[in-house]
């Protein structure tokens, strides 16, 4: 009687250990991360601005900045197997003479209010855009109907900006912002 006690035993915590084996390794399999970064690739403008859409954030036209190669991009909420969509990325490079610069529109769905706003450049249409600059860029930000909005460039690292480039490009993206909040109206 002792022998088939000890068996049962044996067998019902062989059965735990290879239950507790399994556990780890599907919980593992489906919560490794798969995306390297928060990002994924979009298939093409149209998926991007659908998805974007579906998520109440709305995407300005292909051509709203003057750049060539744009990619599109899937801001993701995680870096898991089942990570979805909270935003996009369009991004591409624009010539300013004889200079390439790389230009970005970012979009998150529902954010929150920002801790450290950049300074003011202007109110349009009651959207605060605010402007950040230096040897590196040019960002502008603003948040709409609880959205928020990053419109950039990136100057190459062995070229400074000048005012020209500043001034062109600070043009350019306020012109991109007013666009994308025009949406909203």
């Amino acid at each position: 009687m002792k022998r088939r006690t000890g068996k049962k035993i044996g067998k019902i915590l062989l059965l735990v250990i290879l239950a507790a084996v399994v556990g780890v390794i599907v919980y593992t399999a489906l919560t490794w991360p798969v995306y390297s970064d928060r990002q994924k690739p979009a298939e093409s403008y149209q998926r991007m601005k659908q998805t974007a859409e579906d998520l109440g954030v709305l995407a300005p036209p292909e051509d709203v900045l003057p750049w060539t190669q744009p990619e599109y991009d899937f801001w993701l909420d995680n870096t898991w197997r089942f990570a979805r969509p909270c935003g996009y990325t369009m991004a591409g490079d624009i010539s300013y003479e004889g200079t390439v610069y790389s230009a970005y529109i970012i979009a998150f769905r529902e954010t929150g209010a920002l801790d450290d706003y950049p300074p003011l450049r202007e109110n349009y249409k009651t959207v605060p855009i605010y402007v950040q600059s230096g040897d590196g860029g040019v960002k502008m930000q603003f948040i709409v109907e609880g959205h928020l909005y990053q419109v950039g460039m990136m100057a190459p690292p062995e070229s400074a900006l000048t005012q020209d480039v500043t001034d062109y490009f600070d043009g350019l993206l306020l012109a991109a912002c007013r666009e994308i909040i025009d949406l909203y109206s």
